[in-house]
């Protein structure tokens, strides 16, 4: 008999890529802390006026596309000041509540009755203080300094390294030093971005990330001295000496790319349960001095995918990434690669809506379209492109589709995001049962029966169209479970294996 208590519902906003985290820079805002933003006032509240992050929100926002948005600052340093307790010399660390330069210019006087910090004109010019009498104990003094701070009273967090208890008075010299070493990270290169989103990837592991866009961390940030016999096929035109490349070696035959980092990061959350499909975009072409099109796709755009996927125990996992190629002109004239737009599309839209085909903001316009050709050969290759719909007269997602190959069936986004959701469900069902008689479940056919209606559910909402199963048992211990899937974009049956063990 089944135990009811595993049931699990597939909700309606199981249907819908939630949350999309955008990866970047601005000039306010703390470092690697992801912020739901769901207006511009907290928007420029919280990060400032300038960053890719501050202009990424504005771009999906013009797109009408009102996703569930959370920011993650990827670069730049909190200040901080390290104030000496008795012998300790880090007894008691402040740090600013964001990266930006601006916080190295907080004083913090101490005397023998208390703590001020006097801020800069840029926070406000004023000051705070916290007398001894007040606050006669370490844990009293940080906790007021850190309520203050969540309440905007102060820009400084504190951290103790000594006994809570410990007495305030006489335990501090007196002494004025400035907050030191912020910065906020706007104007990096490429090598520090990758250096910085290992972090940021690492720091985000595990949490519930459904679409994820690290920033201008383009597919053909490669410098062309990492392509080998292919060098020679790159243009001049499209790669110089003078732009700043991603050249880091991961060891000495692996060259660093930001394709394959994000694919990494998408792998580690799938092995955790956790579906993060990638979203990433090219350089854009109207920053190339000339353009000619048949040349730009036979090297900037084939031969960068070639150099990103050259580690070949990836390749079953290429389909957790989608990369997009052309550029868009948006309302103030800006023109920009398409990523973002496409990004907030997906999320937007129901895993039993196909993208393929769907318009994009009216108020948005190519600007470039490839060729009939080229855009075939680039859907090939795997890449999103945009064109123009005569019927509905405004620009279209001419293909929903992938980096994995065009035989595989997870080619097509459809498909990836509903053997995602299928993958999720599955590994929640698997876990519930650990610690189980394994091979109790599959003699009395309590896991098949499980999984079945849990697939039956999914049938029911006209996301699969069939599925089988099959269970081996391995052991008294262990088990694996075989899944076959179609959808009505499916070829062939998408296969999930799985196992358990006691």
């Amino acid at each position: 008999m089944l135990d009811n208590k595993r049931d699990f519902k597939i909700n309606d906003r199981d249907l819908f890529s939630s949350n999309i985290y955008i990866i970047g820079s601005s000039e306010l805002g703390p470092t690697n802390v992801p912020t739901p933003i769901n207006s511009e006032k907290k928007l420029y509240s919280t990060f400032g006026q300038s960053g890719n992050l501050v202009a990424a929100y504005k771009k999906i926002k013009e797109s009408s596309l009102a996703s569930n948005i959370i920011l993650v600052k990827t670069t730049g340093t909190h200040a901080e000041a390290k104030i000496k307790v008795n012998s300790l010399d880090n007894g008691l660390i402040l740090k600013a509540k964001a990266s930006s330069k601006i916080y190295n210019n907080i004083k913090i006087s101490i005397d023998t009755e208390g703590l001020t910090f006097e801020f800069p004109s840029e926070l406000g010019g004023k000051s705070r203080r916290y007398t001894f009498s007040d606050y006669p104990i370490f844990d009293l003094l940080e906790k007021a300094i850190n309520y203050d701070t969540e309440n905007n009273l102060n820009y400084v967090y504190a951290k103790l390294n000594v006994y809570p208890g410990n007495l305030t008075m006489d335990s501090m010299n007196v002494s004025e030093l400035y907050m030191y070493g912020g910065d906020d990270g706007l104007n990096i290169s490429k090598n520090d971005l990758y250096n910085c989103l290992e972090t940021t990837y690492k720091l985000l592991e595990g949490e519930k990330v459904d679409l994820i866009v690290p920033l201008e961390a383009f597919m053909d940030d490669i410098s062309p001295k990492n392509f080998g016999n292919d060098q020679t096929q790159y243009n001049s035109i499209f790669y110089k000496d003078s732009r700043d490349y991603l050249n880091l070696k991961l060891n000495d035959s692996n060259n660093a790319t930001f394709y394959e980092q994000l694919l990494n990061y998408c792998l580690k959350q799938m092995n955790l349960g956790f579906t993060t499909h990638g979203i990433m975009g090219y350089n854009n072409i109207s920053e190339f001095e000339a353009f000619d099109e048949d040349s730009y796709i036979s090297s900037v755009l084939s031969l960068s995918l070639k150099i990103n996927r050259l580690n070949l125990s990836l390749k079953p996992y290429w389909f957790l990434i989608s990369v997009v190629a052309g550029d868009l002109k948006f309302s103030n004239k800006e023109i920009s690669n398409g990523y973002l737009t496409y990004a907030g599309t997906v999320a937007n839209s129901c895993l039993r809506s196909n993208i393929t085909n769907k318009t994009i903001d009216k108020n948005l316009s190519l600007y470039n379209e490839f060729s009939d050709n080229n855009k075939a050969i680039l859907s090939d290759m795997g890449i999103v492109v945009f064109k123009y719909n005569v019927l509905k007269n405004a620009c279209v997602i001419m293909n929903s589709v992938t980096t994995s190959d065009k035989i595989n069936n997870l080619h097509l986004l459809y498909n990836v995001r509903i053997f995602e959701l299928t993958y999720s469900h599955i590994k929640k069902l698997l876990d519930s049962y650990v610690g189980k008689n394994i091979k109790n479940l599959v003699e009395n056919n309590a896991l098949i029966d499980r999984i079945s209606k849990t697939l039956s559910l999914l049938v029911n909402k006209n996301i699969l169209s069939e599925f089988k199963i099959k269970v081996d048992l391995i052991s008294e211990e262990e088990l694996k479970i075989y899944i076959n899937l179609k959808t009505d974009y499916t070829l062939k049956p998408l296969t999930i294996i799985g196992s358990m063990k006691c």
